[in-house]
């Protein structure tokens, strides 16, 4: 046999070998991702069916809505609005001038994050305050400020007040930049809350010190 038909022989011989590989690797791979996209609805789904579940307990502490809306449009938090009329009056953001209105639905709202059967389903509660395009009278404060001082108040109410964990709550002020369009002016003046549904138990933070005396914290001061 000569040289040149041995050679041919093994080239031929190598290619039911690369097939076999190449057709094991585009298995795996189709696998991979089969794997990932399963992966990701069953995280949709779970994000899903945990938003409709709290959204379903909130609406029924709600009062029939008088004491807050949850707004419905949101995929991706349970968002409840709390107007004016319920959290403070015009151009005040201390803890003594939340009003009762707002006390109340902040009550309810505390019953439904303190469930046992409710706690681990969600992670994160975000406190935004809000205000008009109206500049504050004082120059000594402005809109974003005030908008961030009202979120606190509330969120320290959640905390202080009706005992949700500190761990799981944040306040940020987002001051006069996100009008509700179509509306009057006064609808932009409120306190929205975000609620960010976990898929599974846990939810503290890594580092929380719940009691703020540094007697939980990881972490070491620097020198």
């Amino acid at each position: 046999m000569s040289r040149d038909m041995v050679e041919d022989e093994g080239e031929h011989n190598a290619w039911p070998a690369f097939v076999d590989l190449l057709a094991a690797t585009s298995l795996l791979f189709v696998t991979l991702v089969g794997v990932f996209i399963y992966l990701g609805s069953a995280r949709t789904r779970g994000i899903e069916t945990t938003r409709q579940y709290l959204f379903v307990k909130l609406s029924a502490a709600s009062e029939q809505g008088r004491l807050y809306s949850l707004d419905t449009t949101d995929r991706q938090f349970v968002r409840i609005i709390l107007k004016e009329q319920a959290t403070f009056p015009r151009n005040e953001y201390q803890w003594k001038t939340l009003r009762a209105e707002g006390k109340a639905a902040l009550t309810r709202i505390a019953g439904v994050l303190n469930d046992t059967t409710l706690s681990t389903r969600y992670r994160e509660v975000r406190v935004l305050g809000y205000t008009d395009q109206d500049p504050y009278p004082s120059a000594a404060l402005s809109n974003w400020e005030l908008s961030a001082a009202r979120a606190a108040v509330v969120a320290r109410y959640l905390v202080d007040g009706v005992s949700v964990d500190p761990c799981k709550i944040t306040a940020t002020g987002r001051g006069p930049y996100f009008p509700i369009a179509g509306k009057p002016k006064e609808a932009s003046r409120r306190i929205e809350i975000q609620i960010v549904p976990e898929l599974k138990s846990g939810g503290r933070g890594d580092g929380c010190d719940p009691r703020g005396d540094g007697s939980r914290s990881r972490f070491q001061e620097v020198p």
